[in-house]
């Protein structure tokens, strides 16, 4: 599966009032969390072995980036 640049994905996301997007990836993909992070997105959790990889169970980490709404 190919996967959209955060950039991009952001773009549409705002354009059609999405008020969050949330990213998942495994451990240790420290890259892709710098990606995030300079989108945005904030580290909402960690998942401990919860993926395959490589037949071993790796943990996977949640991000999220939020609209905040005006009251």
């Amino acid at each position: 599966m190919k996967e959209a640049s955060p950039a991009i994905t952001l773009q549409r996301a705002t354009e059609q009032h999405i008020e969050g997007l949330v990213a998942l990836y495994s451990h240790p993909q420290v890259t892709r969390q710098a990606l995030y992070k300079r989108h945005g997105f904030e580290v909402e959790g960690q998942l401990r072995d919860y993926a395959m990889r490589d037949g071993r169970l790796t943990d996977v980490y949640s991000m999220a980036r939020l609209q905040r709404r005006e009251r």
